[in-house]
């Protein structure tokens, strides 16, 4: 969930600032009618998205006690109206039990307003997933589904509708890639066809034209309209044609509907059952909609399962929803299989939401977020992967600079032992011997070092520029006569979210030792061992996911992305792994502390960390520009610790 700054938007309350037991850190998002906050709960030790109710064009804050007072009194009526609403809003959330649904963990009154306090988890709006015109496949959306229509038909069945489902408002968890519906619009909707001075009460392309007027008959047939305008998107890659203008066009004008139906624009891609199931569902007239989710799912591809409460562990990371049934039926071109517990348990991992995407919003840049964020899953071994005694859920933190701000997000990983080299076997020499190794407990950097957190050590003095910013030198992206060779590559200083690159090993280790005098904390480079041990996360697979490398899984010469053998994706483009790690397979190679050997000999457990030495050092990852054979989690390769290229970079790992 992306977070931003507080000054950013002026009239929220500040950094730091105590709301009773929660301590504001920074703004989630704002709009018309209010602000969501992440905070830190200081009785429970944890994290929590705090819901603020301020009807901006109603109300304002007073800079002295803070509290959110109405504009005029002819505000007042509509502005108290609007804060009853809120507040059944957050007395009907908090009655919800279900998986899909954001939880609401309390609500109350303070600074004549009301905040509703809910569960925040590491995760990304779909729509932040669907960048750029991105797509889904037909398996991805079987899989988005079926969640989001049990968590509707939960909300409908205790007589409340969303009215605001949109990709912005759909979350995906970074733990499992769960559905989450999130910002419910009813008390904002209601306040906004009182009060005529309020606007952006509909979200264009989603509502539905009942709620384009306020004696619209809206119900369960309203929310399946804006549900089925999110799949619309997400196999047409652009949003359905606003409802009004659908209505002008064809009522008024006797025109052809703007909006192509679903079965034309994907009759090549996706089931016709399914596609017939949008369109009927995106029909402008509400009478000719099914009137409910049971209704719609009988004409959808799928049999939803009922999901009544939280599974007792996660699930691994991949776009299968949580199943407590059974059996879940899919329908593909008219032919029912249906998939065992068992079988579904075999292809879990050839389901994971793969969306392409472009750019990865403020969430996914590392330096955003406190310590101590959130937890992530402890992965589920299968068949395919062996325990790495990893039993107790992995730890998100950051610590913090000399100056107050956060440094690169981490992840502890529990201790464990796992086998080093080229399990499969029939590979490079220099993966052999395989053998067992045992690590103890310690915290990789989530990502990769990113543009922006390298620079920072730049500007401190404490490392030296980038090969493609230093001063003088032919690769210069500004003045340099081979300046493409980074700046083609995805390389500039407004890029700070891409992976730094054209840093040697010692400006690798100058960023670790400034890191650790900043944070008083012991940062250094990964071993061999400890970046395949978590790299691996469990798996003994060719990559963390199967043997095959997939299409769009990662960003290397041949991964089916669309930045293979092109440049650098940013940081968290791709799942992460069962150790809540991003991009270890491709994008960029990462330096290691660990001198190279060509047999495995002991050196993979240690680091070299002589800075006058010139022995080699090891890489590991592969990159954009290397094969699917060279991203193996068992990979190696390696240079002298000067030399800087285009694509190299590195993470890092903090000793406890």
């Amino acid at each position: 969930m992306g977070t931003t700054d507080n000054n950013d938007y002026q009239s929220a309350l500040l950094r730091g600032y105590q709301l009773e037991e929660y301590r504001i850190d920074s703004i989630l998002g704002h709009g018309g009618f209010g602000v969501t906050y992440k905070a830190w709960d200081t009785k429970l030790d944890q994290w929590v998205a705090i819901k603020e109710y301020f009807p901006n064009e109603l109300a304002v804050r007073h800079s002295q006690n803070l509290s959110v007072q109405a504009k005029s009194s002819q505000d007042q009526d509509n502005f108290r109206w609007g804060l009853e609403r809120f507040i059944e809003e957050g007395r009907t959330l908090a009655k919800f039990k279900h998986p899909n649904i954001v939880k609401v963990l309390r609500y109350f009154e303070a600074h004549h307003t009301a905040y509703i306090v809910m569960e925040y988890e590491q995760g990304r709006s779909l729509a932040q997933a669907l960048k750029n015109g991105q797509t889904a496949d037909a398996e991805e959306l079987l899989a988005l589904l079926p969640p989001l229509l049990s968590g509707l038909e939960a909300v409908h069945a205790a007589g409340f509708l969303h009215r605001d489902i949109k990709p912005a408002n759909i979350y995906l968890r970074d733990r499992d890639q769960s559905p989450v519906l999130l910002d419910f619009g009813a008390s904002r909707y209601a306040l906004g066809t009182r009060s005529h001075t309020m606007t952006s009460v509909v979200s264009e392309g989603y509502s539905a034209f009942e709620q384009y007027h306020s004696d619209g008959e809206q119900g369960p047939w309203t929310d399946l309209y804006a549900l089925a305008a999110v799949l619309y998107r997400c196999i047409s890659g652009k949003a359905p044609a606003a409802a009004p203008t659908r209505v002008n066009a064809v009522k008024l004008r006797n025109q052809a509907d703007p909006l192509q139906a679903a079965v034309e624009t994907g009759h090549k891609n996706y089931p016709e059952a399914l596609l017939q199931g949008i369109d009927q569902a995106l029909n402008l007239d509400e009478t000719a909609r099914p009137r409910s989710v049971s209704e719609w799912q009988k004409q959808l591809p799928l049999q939803i399962p009922v999901l009544t409460s939280l599974p007792a562990k996660p699930t691994r990371r991949c776009w299968v929803p949580v199943l407590l049934t059974l059996v879940a039926c899919l329908i593909i071109g008219g032919i029912y299989i249906v998939y065992q517990q068992q079988q579904l348990d075999k292809t879990r991992n050839e389901l994971k939401w793969q969306i392409k995407q472009q750019q990865r919003a403020t969430a996914t840049i590392p330096g955003n977020s406190p310590q101590k964020e959130g937890t992530a899953a402890t992965p589920e071994y299968s068949s395919q992967q062996e325990s790495a005694n990893t039993q107790a859920p992995a730890k998100f933190f950051q610590d913090k600079l000399a100056n107050g701000s956060s440094g690169p997000k981490m992840v502890k990983i529990s201790g464990g032992s796992f086998r080093i080299g080229d399990i499969q076997g029939g590979r490079e020499s220099d993966e052999q011997p395989v053998h067992q190794v045992s690590i103890k407990a310690f915290a990789m950097g989530q990502y990769e070092i990113t543009t922006g957190e390298y620079l920072a050590c730049v500007n401190a003095g404490g490392c030296k520029p980038p090969e493609w910013l230093e001063q003088g030198n032919e690769y210069n992206i500004h003045t340099g006569k081979k300046k493409a060779y980074y700046k083609t590559r995805g390389m500039s200083e407004n890029k700070p979210n891409h992976p730094i690159t054209g840093v040697s090993w010692l400006d690798a280790v100058a960023y670790t030792t400034w890191l650790s005098r900043e944070t008083g904390k012991t940062y250094r480079l990964p071993t061999e061992a400890q970046w395949e041990y978590a790299a691996r996360a469990g798996s003994k697979t060719k990559y963390w996911w199967s043997n095959k490398i997939g299409k769009n899984k990662a960003n290397c010469d041949g991964c089916g992305s669309q930045w293979d053998n092109k440049q650098v994706a940013p940081v968290g483009s791709f799942a992460s792994n069962n150790f809540a790690l991003f991009d270890t397979v491709g994008n960029v190679w990462e330096w290691t502390c660990s001198a190279y050997e060509n047999k495995y000999k002991g050196q993979e457990k240690t680091c070299l960390l002589d800075k006058k030495s010139n022995e080699n050092r090891v890489l590991r990852g592969g990159s954009w520009l290397y094969g699917p054979n060279w991203v193996r989690s068992a990979s190696r390769y390696f240079w002298r610790p000067t030399l800087r290229d285009n694509n190299v970079g590195f993470r890092v790992a903090r000793i406890f």
